[in-house]
């Protein structure tokens, strides 16, 4: 790997901590009945501790070519080779429907930082179609996933995954843990779907007046919101919106008009 060119632009920091890399896979709970999706492969680390969990099938969706051969190259005398597919796209387009498989799938990956954010909220859209993420962010984006009203790190990740999903920051990992070392620290988050009922449309609309509101969040919502429904505006319109649960946030975000 000394002479691989790590490209800044896809926001590739390899990990290569054996223990970090078994951990990762260890809280997917993977078992030989699940389908895996890993969200870029690196060097395939990461790939061969998932592939050693003997996946039903397990497929790896990569953008870079270079790194779909260290990974083919590393792997293709694993035991359980045959049950790996590599796909060659861009995971900020890929769509996991297009994959002809019965099965929830369990998402493992080392997300770019570049792009990190924009993927989740690809993913967490279609949540109700998947069993489990496990995946890693820089520190201060998996902290405003989890975050709670009423904290400087809520905001529209916190509220878009609480209304469908539970997640929580499983462990950090320290930048010496990855080749070349960012300049921050790394945490892994667990998510999974709870059932909400909010459909991929539904949620996207949602998103949509979310945004919309946190571009004052320290203002009093009847200061810059005019289009408050009138209960919405009574009940909430001296609240910032930094304030409210995400429940509440989703409801006057269906009401807006």
């Amino acid at each position: 790997m000394t002479d691989f060119f790590y490209k800044k632009s896809l926001g590739q920091n390899f990990l290569h901590n054996p223990r970090i890399l078994s951990r990762i896979a260890q809280s997917a709970n993977i078992t030989s009945d699940d389908v895996v999706i890993e969200i870029g492969c690196g060097n395939g680390s990461l790939s061969e501790e998932i592939l050693n969990k003997n996946p039903k099938k397990m497929f790896i969706i990569e953008l870079d070519e270079r790194c779909i051969e260290l990974t083919q190259n590393r792997l293709q005398n694993h035991q359980y080779f045959k049950n790996l597919h590599i796909i060659h796209q861009d995971a900020l387009h890929f769509d996991i429907s297009t994959l002809e498989i019965k099965e929830k799938p369990i998402i493992v990956s080392n997300l770019p930082y570049s792009v990190g954010s924009r993927i989740f909220i690809n993913l967490i859209a279609k949540i109700d179609t998947i069993k489990l993420m496990i995946l890693m962010f820089q520190k201060e984006v998996a902290k405003r996933i989890v975050a709670k009203e009423k904290t400087k790190e809520y905001g529209i990740l916190s509220v878009m995954t609480s209304i469908v999903a539970k997640s929580k920051i499983e462990f950090d990992v320290s930048p010496a843990n990855f080749t070349p070392s960012p300049k921050v620290t790394s945490s892994v988050i667990s998510c999974h779907g709870i059932n909400s009922g909010i459909t991929e449309g539904q949620f996207l609309e949602i998103l949509d007046k979310v945004k919309t509101l946190f571009a004052n969040r320290r203002k009093m919502l009847r200061s810059y919101c005019n289009n408050l429904s009138h209960e919405d505006l009574e009940k909430f319109g001296n609240f910032r919106i930094e304030d409210l649960s995400p429940l509440a946030i989703m409801n006057i975000a269906k009401n807006l008009s």
